[in-house]
């Protein structure tokens, strides 16, 4: 993270923090780390200075040009950034990404044990589907096409984030084309009739099948994403 950061701190018997901070390039990682104690480390006994210290505030008024989010790369972002009480929280978080643009809302809480407790929600419109997989998970992309949605994730923050997470979404899909489950490709390209009339059924292997819009919510529970609909 590469930022530029001016501000104040008053009251120092219990210390409030105004910040603002202009990023060329942003790591959201970082942030979140620099309030999250490291893994595996022993929950440490409660001082009563340590609980006097609870009672600071931060407030940071913040922008970064560019940057990361785990593996998604964004421009354009800034945030409201607030710690009260030992939970830090970003509302509301505004970034591209593409085309696409989010909202959301990221909150780090360090009360509920360790690791911290973090949780994520917001709402996309016209992201790229097929990078959005692709850079998240580093992984060919199962779909293309325009990606709209809202969103909720939750898990300890850091590398047990997947297997202890739990959340949920619902997204559309706009013109697109579904690259992989060939069968079903298949099977939904011979029940297109408007293709058989015209005899152009397309190429599953090279071209998969396309769509004009695809709706689904899904459940997230310890890194398995499911769907009934």
């Amino acid at each position: 993270t590469d930022a530029t950061v001016t501000g104040s701190v008053t009251n120092f018997k219990a210390p409030h923090t105004a910040l603002e901070i202009d990023a060329k390039y942003g790591n959201i990682d970082e942030v979140i780390a620099l309030w999250s104690r490291p893994e595996g480390a022993p929950a440490k006994p409660e001082p009563a200075k340590a609980k006097q210290r609870r009672k600071a505030t931060l407030f940071i008024a913040a922008k970064a040009h560019r940057g990361k989010l785990w593996n998604l790369n964004f421009t354009n972002a800034e945030g409201d950034i607030t710690l009260r009480d030992g939970v830090l929280t970003i509302l509301p978080l505004k970034f591209n990404s593409g085309p696409g643009f989010c909202q959301g809302h990221v909150t780090v809480d360090n009360t509920k044990g360790s690791p911290a407790l973090l949780k994520i929600s917001g709402h996309l419109e016209n992201f790229d589907a097929y990078s959005i997989y692709n850079e998240l998970l580093k992984r060919p992309g199962l779909v293309e096409g325009e990606l709209g949605g809202d969103f909720y994730l939750e898990g300890r923050a850091g590398s047990t984030f997947l297997e202890t997470s739990h959340g949920s979404f619902s997204f559309s899909i706009a013109d697109g084309v579904l690259r992989r489950f060939p069968f079903l490709s298949k099977v939904f390209s011979v029940l297109n009739v408007s293709q058989l009339l015209t005899l152009k059924l397309p190429d599953m292997d090279s071209e998969g099948m396309p769509f004009g819009l695809l709706k689904a919510t899904a459940a997230l529970d310890a890194g398995t994403i499911s769907t009934g609909d």
